[in-house]
């Protein structure tokens, strides 16, 4: 028999349980794709060799694995089971998976952080990005969710929540410590970063309506060139900002409203429009006129060798069929 600590839902019935598995599996999917296609274009336009393009990068690799590790997260649990448990001997690999979740969540909120914050200095202050900031962008996005994802260890918390592994929820915890982990250890961090966040837009947005009303002298004109062309990069922190702060916030006030709420629905709800914003990474980065143009390119070469070498191959054989012909004409000249 399983411990009690390893029950997952105390709430969720099975049929219930193996719906949430197909939402969470369907989620993930969408956001590994999206994540994938994003980093696809980056090295099919060979655009990581500039600083903006490469926090585009940063920011698709760690959704990426987040969203890997939300489709693996369902692996350890046991759908054979009422209440829903753990499977026998996958304690340890729940709590990695648990911990993996949490990390590559916070590491995707950093690198959506990090965008704002690079806009917002060229937005307000006119730095120029460039290669002197790369080792802060890497040290920022995956250096920096280390100091913060392992708390929940402190009290053994990651493992069994819902239909798949994270923070424990009140049915494998007390109340008490599954609200100090998953919103003080979790929400409430992720909440404050996209506040940030919809602060740095707010003023970068303002700053960039502005700007057709400011003097617009050489040195402006720069500026301004600058911000065009990060500002596409917006795009997915902004969506994923409203739709998290949206997310957390109608997870408090229901909270509120019901203190007996099944936790993992809200949490179901949460992850499942964190990998609907994903769909804007690629989009953000196609949205770059430069980027169309060196895809656009690439397609055109792409094409024109496909051309070439089917003419190549055609020439051969023409040439081919006229030298054996050539060849059956001279013997049989030789023999008159």
């Amino acid at each position: 028999t399983m411990e009690a600590n390893n029950s997952s839902s105390c709430n969720i019935g099975v049929g219930e349980a193996k719906q949430h598995i197909a939402i969470n599996s369907a989620f993930a999917v969408l956001g590994t794709l999206a994540s994938a296609s994003a980093i696809l274009l980056v090295l099919v336009t060979r655009a990581y060799r500039k600083y903006v393009y490469r926090l585009t990068l940063y920011l698709a690799i760690t959704s990426l694995c987040s969203a890997l590790a939300l489709g693996f997260a369902v692996i350890p649990i046991d759908l054979d089971t009422t209440p829903i448990l753990l499977k026998d001997g996958w304690n340890a690999t729940c709590t990695s998976l648990g911990y993996l979740n949490q990390y590559f969540g916070f590491s995707s909120i950093f690198a959506s952080f990090w965008i704002c914050l690079n806009i917002f200095a060229v937005a307000i202050f006119g730095v120029k990005l460039g290669h002197r900031l790369d080792y802060v962008g890497p040290v920022v996005v995956f250096i920096l969710p280390l100091l913060v994802s392992w708390v929940p260890f402190i009290d053994n918390a990651f493992g069994p929540t819902g239909v798949w592994c994270w923070i424990k929820d009140r049915c494998s915890m007390s109340v008490a410590d599954a609200i100090k982990f998953q919103f003080g250890a979790s929400f409430g961090p992720f909440a404050v970063l996209y506040l940030s966040s919809l602060f740095l837009i707010a003023v970068i947005i303002l700053r960039f309506c502005a700007g057709s009303l400011c003097d617009r002298g050489h040195l402006q004109q720069k500026k301004w060139a600058a911000l065009k062309e990060v500002m596409p990069l917006l795009i997915y922190p902004t969506a994923c900002s409203l739709v998290s702060v949206t997310a957390v916030l109608t997870i408090i006030i229901f909270g509120a409203m019901k203190p007996n709420m099944d936790g993992s629905v809200a949490t179901l709800w949460v992850i499942s429009s964190l990998q609907v914003a994903k769909v804007f990474i690629p989009l953000s980065f196609l949205l770059h006129p430069s980027v169309r143009r060196k895809l656009a390119s690439r397609i055109h070469t792409v094409q024109k060798d496909e051309n070439s070498l089917f003419s190549t191959t055609s020439t051969g054989v023409n040439t081919a069929a006229t030298s054996k012909h050539e060849q059956d004409y001279l013997l049989s000249s030789r023999k008159n």
